[in-house]
């Protein structure tokens, strides 16, 4: 799919320029060119973004939380 109309630059390329450190739309526009045209993918591309830095925070921990039948290894039930 094509985010960036105005650099014909896909949500792969910009999935990639975020999971090589891009923090920002700023960052994106200097890595991929992707949100340095119109404008208008700025908002789309701030919240893969989000939710690229959501799916960080997702760890073990949450998983034992949300499920009695996970644990770490090395504990028992």
């Amino acid at each position: 799919m094509i985010v960036c109309i105005c650099r014909r630059v896909s949500d792969r390329t910009v999935r990639a320029a975020i999971a090589d450190g891009a923090t920002t739309v700023g960052d994106v526009a200097s890595a991929c060119g992707a949100g340095s045209g119109c404008g208008a993918c700025c908002e789309q591309i701030a919240e893969m973004i989000a939710d690229h830095r959501d799916s960080e925070r997702c760890s073990r921990g949450v998983l034992r939380v949300l499920s009695p039948y996970l644990s770490p290894a090395g504990e028992t039930a």
